[in-house]
């Protein structure tokens, strides 16, 4: 996923890449603890940079909460079209096939599971095949990887952020499938609710750069180096900030 944009970083910008195992029951806060000591290993003390993508950059959000806890410094951390949970519906009230058809109605408005197809696996299943024949997953992906998948967004609904008084940096592209109104309490247009994604209500301290492309392929090339190059101008004016203090 940050391959192009570690690129575009260059040498001098090392990135490390951390992942959500697949195979034992997800959690935000006993994963961040984990990332957390692997961090550690690495780099025992800050400042540290932390950024996620997407669901990844919750899961950033908790991590850079906890090294805080350990009176850690952040010197930046870095969400990348990340919606914030407080904005989020509670997912617990979906069954996995209305939670599906929900999550797909984010990028085709016009989707629908015929009202014959009642049984969940069975509308589960029609999804899986649309998703599949309209090259929006891969090929692979049998019913219990969907579940999995769908076990991983109801997590969303099971976190909620405490206030963060770092430095956070949202990126977000001109487009909208994020904020996919069918999972997403919508806040007003216009409001710092709706432009930060949720993370307004949190986050004390927040700057949001634009950057071009969509939710999907943002983080690759083409995109990327415009994206790393607006990350080292956030990472460069930071630590002049610091120079100055």
């Amino acid at each position: 996923m940050f391959t192009d944009l570690a690129d575009g970083l260059g040498a001098d910008q090392p990135v490390y890449g951390l992942w959500v195992p697949d195979d034992e029951p997800f959690s935000f806060e006993p994963l961040a603890a984990r990332h957390v000591e692997e961090i550690q290993r690495v780099q025992p003390h800050g400042p540290y940079i932390l950024g996620g993508f997407s669901f990844g950059g919750v899961v950033a959000f908790e991590v850079a909460r906890q090294l805080m806890a350990k009176n850690e410094e952040i010197a930046r951390l870095v969400l990348f079209e990340t919606v914030c949970p407080s904005i989020q519906e509670d997912l617990n009230l979906f069954d996995d096939g209305e939670l599906a058809e929900r999550i797909v109605r984010g990028y085709d408005a016009n989707f629908r599971v015929p009202e014959s197809i009642r049984e969940v696996d069975e509308r589960l299943a029609y999804i899986l095949n649309y998703l599949i024949t309209s090259n929006l997953i891969p090929s692979n992906k049998d019913l219990a990887a969907f579940k999995t998948f769908l076990g991983l967004w109801r997590s969303r609904s099971d976190y909620v952020p405490q206030t963060y008084n770092g430095d956070v940096v949202l990126f977000r592209t001109r487009g909208s499938s994020i904020l996919n109104e069918n999972l997403i309490n919508m806040p007003a247009k216009g409001s710092a609710e709706l432009d930060s994604l949720g993370w307004s209500t949190v986050v004390n301290k927040l700057n949001i750069v634009g950057v071009p492309g969509q939710h999907a392929n943002f983080m690759f090339v083409p995109h990327a180096p415009t994206v790393a190059a607006k990350l080292r101008d956030c990472l460069v004016h930071k630590e002049a900030q610091e120079a100055q203090n």
